[in-house]
């Protein structure tokens, strides 16, 4: 099972080639063959096989938060069927997808998405504040700005601004603070309002600063994830 968060994941999306919202309308057939093998004692056993590796569904590209992708691709296509993380959307939902890599077929292109990338889907309690993050890093106003996700703390009162920075003619600049991430268990551990300090000029990284986080996986599996990415 791949570790993912409820809140919002900057280094993600730094790392992510295509974002984007969809919907999924429908399965296309599932590429599937039955086969015919006849046994020691002349009767005939019947089985299903798979063709491909993969299962693919009909969507409508809602938005596209990064990457250039044509909003005319029609094809979601979920990889690597046999692997114990593999996933497909369900029929009917819209999804935040972080995906790669764009296919070229003869039926045109399609895009790709594997098990252990960040998707989201609409019914979740994330998934308004997602998008709000993704349009505020899509459209980079000038100026400060906060990305709120109070809604997914287990406490009823209290706030939990998961980032905050500003930007400046079109790029990251200044301070960036990230809050303390939330996972998808319910930790009792208070989240640290500063996990990370991020210094930008002109759209250029010069500063990173880790604080030790209260949560376990954020201490085991994202700051090991940040620290690798910052080469620490």
């Amino acid at each position: 099972m791949c570790a993912m968060l409820q809140s919002f994941d900057l280094q993600i999306y730094d790392m992510s080639e295509t974002i984007v919202e969809v919907k999924v309308i429908e399965k296309k057939d599932n590429c599937e063959a039955t086969l015919n093998q006849k046994d020691s004692i002349g009767e005939f056993d019947i089985f299903t096989q798979l063709l491909n590796d993969f299962t693919e569904f009909e969507i409508e590209i809602v938005e596209v938060f990064k990457g250039d992708i044509n909003k005319s691709i029609t094809t979601l296509r979920a990889s690597d069927i046999n692997s114990s993380c593999f996933w497909e959307p369900e029929v009917g939902k819209s999804y935040v997808l972080y995906t790669g890599k764009t296919i070229n077929s003869a039926d045109g292109n399609i895009l790709e998405i594997e098990g252990c990338q960040r998707r989201i889907r609409n019914d979740q309690t994330n998934y308004t504040s997602e998008i709000q993050a993704l349009k505020i890093l899509k459209d980079k106003k000038e100026g400060f700005f906060i990305v709120d996700q109070s809604e997914l703390l287990n406490q009823k009162k209290g706030y939990y601004i998961t980032l905050k920075g500003s930007h400046k003619n079109g790029q990251r600049h200044g301070k960036w603070v990230l809050a303390e991430p939330i996972n998808y268990s319910n930790s009792s551990a208070k989240v640290k309002s500063r996990i990370f300090v991020l210094k930008y000029k002109h759209g250029k990284l010069f500063f990173a600063k880790h604080f030790e986080p209260n949560n376990s996986f954020a201490k085991n599996y994202y700051m090991a994830r940040w620290k690798f990415f910052f080469n620490k």
